[in-house]
């Protein structure tokens, strides 16, 4: 008993005050960030950018061909959700962490549940959909494999899986690691900025997919930003600033792996 108390180590857990939760903590920071994000920014000018209307139209193309229960995880504002059940035939379900960004979706007529995709648990049985949407959501999570082998989970055998998550290895980061500066929005520090704390090339992006038995449909690139606007000198306040000419899709479609994005359409494999 002696050689035990004299040799006993002294844990993280038993140092910690039992009432604090550091890493919830930097969550709620960050759930904070984007709600002041949502109260600061006008939702149509975000969506009208080149940068996410032209990744939009690549979900609701992939999209476009399905019917019945979609489920939408992380969708802000319902205005993916909402274009999804427009198509027809599906119902759209819209999941997310924020209580202000829900309340918006609601009012666009989608189903909403509350939940944070972060703890890789949707409250559905196995199964349950037909369909899942997961735009720019893994790079916010801690454990993307958790994640990932949970939306399978409850998207039926045969159904199909739509991802879309920024490109690590756009033309414009590759530029600023040339010269010596961090990714564009990989954030290093937990509590600042939008949260993209997982940042994927298009490989190692599909590779996580294929790891959960997913099979990969198609892998696109909806658009292409010069490098010389990732440079902080450069930099508009927000991306929906840049002039036109910053975007190209005809470069998107030649160099796929030098865009800003990774758009992936997937299926679960029918049993």
């Amino acid at each position: 008993d002696r050689l035990e108390a004299e040799t006993h180590v002294t844990t993280a857990d038993e140092l910690k005050p039992a009432d604090r939760d550091v890493i919830r903590e930097a969550k709620a920071e960050l759930r904070e960030g984007h709600n002041r994000w949502l109260r600061n920014n006008k939702i149509e000018d975000f969506y009208g950018s080149p940068i996410h209307s032209w990744r939009v139209d690549k979900i609701l193309a992939a999209t476009e061909p399905l019917s019945g229960q979609v489920l939408d995880v992380g969708c802000f504002v319902g205005e993916i959700a909402e274009r999804i059940e427009a198509q027809g035939n599906k119902t759209v379900v819209g999941m997310d962490c924020l209580e202000a960004a829900l309340k918006l979706t609601e009012a666009r007529g989608i189903k909403t549940i509350l939940a944070d995709i972060d703890e890789a648990v949707v409250p559905f049985e196995d199964d349950h959909f037909d369909a899942a949407v997961a735009a720019d959501v893994l790079t916010e999570v801690y454990d993307p494999d958790a994640v990932v082998a949970e939306l399978a989970r409850v998207v039926r055998p045969g159904g199909t899986l739509i991802f879309t998550v920024p490109n690590l290895a756009c033309a414009g980061n590759r530029a600023l690691l040339l010269t010596g500066r961090s990714p564009y929005n990989l954030e290093v520090r937990a509590r600042r900025g939008v949260g993209h704390l997982r940042l994927f090339t298009r490989a190692s992006f599909t590779e996580l997919l294929e790891d959960h038995g997913l099979e990969i449909l198609e892998t696109s690139c909806s658009v292409f930003v010069w490098p010389i606007w990732r440079f902080s000198r450069f930099r508009r306040t927000v991306e929906y600033d840049y002039p036109r000419w910053a975007y190209s899709k005809s470069l998107a479609r030649l160099f796929p792996t030098w865009g800003e994005n990774v758009i992936v359409k997937a299926r679960r494999p029918a049993r």
